[in-house]
C-alpha cells in the first residue's frame, strides 16, 4: 500500500456516513405505508389527526398572513387580505376546538364539492348532445 492510499483510506475511515437517496427514499415509502396501514387500521383517530393537522395549518396561515399584511402596509386589497387572514385563523381556532364537528363540516364541504362538480359534468355532457353518438 502506498502512502497515498493509506491517507485516503485513513481519511475516508474518519469521515461520517452519509445517507443515500435511495435511503432518503425508502425511509419515505416506509413512512407513507405506515401512515396508510394506520388510517385503515384507525379511521376516526386518521380522520381527527387530519382535522387537527389542518387547523394547525390554517392558524399558521392566519398568523402569517396578519404578520405579512402588517409588514407590508396598505396596499392592494388590505381589507379583504385582512378578513381572509382572520378568517384562516378562526377557522382553525374553531376546528380545533372541535374535531368531531371540523371532521363533519370538512366532510359536509367535500361532499358539496363533489356533488356540484357532478352536476357541472353532467350539465355540460348534455349541452354537448347525446351522449351515445360518437360524432363530435
Amino acid at each position: 500500500m502506498t502512502m497515498k492510499n493509506a491517507t485516503a483510506t485513513t481519511v475516508g475511515a474518519s469521515r461520517p456516513r452519509r445517507f443515500g437517496v435511495r435511503f432518503w427514499l425508502s425511509l419515505d415509502a416506509v413512512l407513507w405505508i405506515l401512515l396508510g396501514v394506520l388510517a385503515i387500521v384507525a379511521p376516526l383517530i386518521a380522520g381527527l389527526a387530519t382535522v387537527a393537522l389542518f387547523a394547525v395549518l390554517l392558524i399558521a396561515a392566519g398568523v402569517v398572513g396578519l404578520v405579512g399584511l402588517f409588514r407590508s402596509g396598505r396596499r392592494g386589497a388590505w381589507g379583504w387580505r385582512l378578513v381572509s387572514t382572520i378568517a384562516a385563523f378562526v377557522a382553525g381556532v374553531l376546528l380545533l376546538l372541535d374535531l368531531f364537528l371540523g371532521a363533519w363540516t370538512i366532510t359536509l364541504l367535500v361532499a358539496a364539492y363533489l356533488i356540484a362538480s357532478g352536476v357541472t359534468a353532467a350539465v355540460a355532457a348534455f349541452r354537448r348532445g347525446s351522449c351515445f353518438t360518437t360524432s363530435p
